[in-house]
């Protein structure tokens, strides 16, 4: 025996114990959830540490078949990397011989997860409620059929004929007897539930004729999502042993109950172990409320995951044991959301709407990024419903091809609950499905695919939920604003803006067309024009719209993440080159203004501020390293008493005082900016959104009502680029940002700044903060990954403010705004020639102010052939998120990525 035997579970040892290991089947799921993978002979399992599959299985459908959107990607069938989890290594007792299933986990051949593989999903997903100090807990129920063996697809399925010889009865909810009648079978399960390490929780009889539930002990996601995974195959085997057959259809009986996989999920702060759902005092909490809401908000998005076929539909029928809507109530299995009765350390929210037919994995992540996204933005629930909840109205999918729709166009990351799924998923699973002859469904759909598919409610029906009505797909540039206007900042209700500017209609032809006017889009139209080419600027709703209109106003120093970082990742050649490059951004947002008269309030000094004296000494010591290498001296050090003096903030005990930082108002900067490129000739058109631009010489550029040819194009849209380009959206990820301003403080503004600098401190999320011209507080704080902004904005930001500054629990806040900047992997810019006439700089990563401005003058000089300012940026290394694309567009998944929440916790 080698010695890799030694470090299994206990059970798997146990089994093994005086017998010889004759074989290993080394799995990983498919995304129906079926088990792919090798039976490997012992001895050759013990030499590798390694094996290869396909990554084929992920294009095949539920019958085995390539989905139609495999395409040529498909039929290369690449290599994956397989590499055994020893924790999941468990018995396969129903075996001839002595043999091991092990768990595999897929990585490509440099080593990265494969994003679509079930598992490494909800790995992600369990990794965001990590970055948050967060430990998810679930326990599933597996409903399921004891059915008669049944050989043709065309015949009706029956129950199982019990120990008495009679066929299973129908409608005999927990009966004892009932459960007799399977006491074969279930004590195979039992039998090989012990051999394998697993702990039934409880079987009992439900509604359906032949129907049972096995319930689980609670624990970690992953665990748990193993077990249902290795469950089905062996409830699978100890039927066949007993001449019957297990189905785990959502609804093989057509007249009745179908089978659930209720995910019951609370979660615990990871500190304490305490139960965010239950307070001191026992009562629920916010957290419990915002978790329902997040769930009620975005499952609709996510049904698609949870109900993944076409029989998946049939189960959502009313007063049948199966939810027809997401209507929330305590003790009350009507609802789709259901608080069981528990004590407060065991309470729960129970999901009723997955279906027994859904991958574990996939499910059980939908199923928890939905309800992060409700603890991240603080999402009330609709309120509790009372009585019976199939008398409600019907609010989820009821065909999949409504379930696909609001997928493929779903808010949030909810649509990519799995992170990395969509569009795999999507073209995978749906266009398989749809593919597949009405004979050819899975036994029991008992509709053509097509035909269920088109059957949809009737004229009649008006669904009350959001996600249902809508029209098209959720996009940042319209998920929070109201079409060419401004947010509700104290910017633009202080700031002139320039004379509106016409739309773009018809054809027009240009030098250069730049899309998006922030500050890299009108830098590089002004630079550009200054170099005499004819440019077109194309804004989605007006100039200063996004980011560059609503942060936080600091021209800092430097890159985003400090220079020793910067030295590490590029050599200490380049990274002298970037901090050059930084410095001259700082130079260039300051020339602009003295010599295009810009007025912005434009004041010297960033202070960094810390928490512990650990922090401050870290800020001390990155201002020795900037002076010892890069000849740097603007940066003050401050001890407690002088950072008390500055900010008299009990919180901060030390830091810095960079003098050669600035701070500003960054929507007067980009107006100026705006008047400065018009006069210089630059065409501006606004209010016009770019849906697609076709690559080419000459490049064309669409909007709604015109098009552009241009021999140059520059993308500059940061967080809000939508899928104008597939790579730059894989690696830059939009995040939200929230400001406030108080009302004007007075003398009272001494009590949170004696100068006019401002202030950022070391809290993972950024608070950062400096007083307007009229003694106002503008604090910026808290962020989200989701798609939509918080409802009450002012109450999110005045949580941190009042932390640094308890004294202001009851200042009155006159304005609260939120924005979308953009963040990259290693939180440095993504500047990339896309093609040999295309450019694009985004993911300034919230140290935009300089950066930005410098890339549009960056990318100007490289279209006149000056490119080694470019160049130097564009070497910087941007390796995509996890799951590319999918994990920055709607659902994380899911605007969430398990990355862009560790800078969080710091790691």
């Amino acid at each position: 025996m080698s010695d890799w035997t030694d470090t299994l579970p206990e059970a798997a040892r146990a089994y093994l114990e005086g017998r010889r290991l004759d074989e290993v089947e080394c799995i990983i799921a498919d995304l129906p959830g079926i088990a792919r993978g090798k039976a490997v002979p012992a001895s050759k399992f013990a030499r590798q540490k390694h094996f290869h599959l396909p990554d084929s299985i992920f294009y095949q459908t539920i019958t085995g078949d390539w989905a139609e959107a495999a395409g040529e990607e498909g039929f290369i069938e690449r290599d994956m990397v397989l590499t055994p989890d020893f924790s999941t290594a468990t018995a396969a007792p129903w075996t001839a011989d002595w043999t091991l299933q092990v768990i595999h986990d897929a990585a490509d051949r440099n080593g990265d997860p494969i994003a679509c593989a079930p598992r490494n999903v909800l790995r992600r997903v369990v990794a965001m409620y990590e970055a948050r100090g967060l430990t998810p807990v679930v326990a599933p129920e597996m409903e399921f059929y004891l059915i008669a063996r049944n050989l043709d697809p065309a015949r009706e399925i029956a129950p199982m004929v019990g120990r008495s010889g009679r066929p299973a009865a129908a409608r005999q909810a927990y009966s004892m007897t009932a459960v007799d009648e399977f006491g074969p079978v279930i004590d195979d399960i039992y039998d090989f539930a012990e051999a394998m390490g697993f702990e039934i929780d409880g079987i009992t009889q439900e509604g359906g004729a032949g129907q049972l539930e096995i319930n689980l002990r609670h624990g970690d996601p992953v665990r748990l999502a193993d077990e249902v995974f290795y469950f089905k195959r062996m409830i699978r085997e100890a039927a066949l042993r007993h001449d019957c057959f297990a189905t785990f259809m959502a609804k093989p009986i057509a007249d009745e109950p179908g089978s659930a996989m209720h995910i019951h999920h609370s979660v615990m702060d990871a500190r304490s172990g305490e139960n965010l759902f239950a307070g001191a005092d026992g009562e629920e909490t916010d957290a419990l409320r915002h978790f329902i809401g997040g769930l009620q908000k975005h499952l609709p998005a996510a049904i698609a995951v949870l109900a993944p076929y076409v029989n998946s539909y049939r189960r959502y029928v009313r007063d049948s044991s199966a939810p027809i809507n997401l209507a929330w109530a305590r003790d009350n299995r009507t609802t789709g959301l259901r608080i069981p009765l528990s004590p407060p350390e065991a309470r729960r929210v129970e999901n009723r709407l997955a279906g027994m037919d859904c991958n574990p994995y996939l499910g059980i992540a939908a199923s928890l990024a939905c309800g992060l996204l409700g603890l991240d933005g603080a999402v009330e629930p609709e309120p509790e419903f009372h009585g019976d909840a199939y008398a409600g109205e019907l609010d989820i999918p009821n065909v999949l091809g409504t379930a696909l729709d609001l997928f493929r166009r779903g808010r949030g990351s909810a649509r990519d609950a799995g992170a990395g799924l969509r569009p795999g998923l999507f073209r995978r699973q749906a266009f398989g499905i749809r593919g597949i002859p009405a004979g050819d469904q899975p036994l029991g759909t008992r509709a053509p695919a097509v035909e269920r598919l088109r059957r949809g409610p009737g004229p009649a029906h008006r669904p009350r939920r959001e996600y249902l009505e809508q029209d098209e797909g959720m996009n940042l540039l319209h998920s929070n604003d109201r079409p060419g206007r401004f947010p509700p900042s104290w910017y633009a209700a202080t700031t002139e803006p320039p004379a509106p500017f016409a739309p773009l209609e018809g054809e027009t032809r240009a030098d250069v067309c730049v899309i998006g006017a922030g500050f890299t889009g009108l830098s590089a139209a002004l630079h550009l024009a200054g170099r005499g080419f004819d440019v077109v600027l194309i804004e989605a709703h007006r100039v200063g719209f996004g980011a560059s209109g609503r942060n936080g106003g600091q021209l800092g120093s430097g890159q985003r993440i400090e220079q020793p970082a910067v030295e590490r990742l590029v050599g200490r050649d380049d990274a002298a080159k970037l901090w050059a490059l930084a410095e001259d951004a700082k130079a260039l947002v300051k020339d602009l203004i003295a010599r295009h008269g810009i007025d912005c309030d434009l004041r010297p000094g960033v202070a960094h501020l810390g928490f512990t004296r650990r922090e401050a000494v870290d800020e001390q010591r990155y201002a020795e390293h900037l002076a010892a290498r890069y000849d740097y001296e603007e940066i003050e050090k401050l001890d407690r008493e002088a950072a008390q003096a500055l900010c008299p903030s009990p919180k901060y005990v030390g830091g810095t005082l960079d003098m050669g930082a600035a701070h500003l108002n960054p929507l007067a900067f980009a107006f100026g900016l705006a008047r400065a490129a018009r006069d210089a000739g630059v065409r501006i058109f606004e209010t016009s959104e770019v849906h697609r631009i076709d690559r080419g010489d000459p490049a064309t550029v669409r909007t709604g009502r015109g098009l552009v040819r241009a021999d140059h194009v520059i993308l500059a849209c940061n967080g809000y680029l939508g899928g104008l380009d597939a790579g730059v959206a894989a690696r830059v990820m939009p995040i939200n940002n929230f400001v406030v301003a108080t009302e004007p403080l007075g003398e009272a503004a001494n009590r949170v700044l004696t100068r006019d600098v401002a202030v950022a401190d070391t809290r993972f999320v950024i608070n950062y903060f400096r007083l307007s011209p009229d003694k106002r507080l503008l604090f910026g704080g808290g962020e989200s990954y989701g798609y939509r902004f918080p409802r009450d904005i002012a109450a999110t930001v005045r949580k941190p403010m009042t932390e640094i500054f308890p004294h202001l629990a009851d200042v009155r806040i006159d304005h609260a705004w939120g924005g979308t900047l953009a963040i990259t992997m290693k939180r440095l810019p993504y500047l990339a020639r896309l093609a040999p006439n295309m450019l694009n700089a985004s993911g300034y990563s919230g140290h935009g102010l300089g950066t930005a401005t410098h890339a549009g003058k960056l990318m100007a000089d490289a279209i006149a052939g000056q490119a080694e300012g470019f160049d130097t940026m564009a070497r910087i290394p941007t390796r995509p998120f996890p799951g590319g694309a999918g994990l920055r567009t709607p659902l994380l998944v899911l605007a969430m990525t398990w990355f862009s929440l560790r800078d969080r916790l710091g790691v």
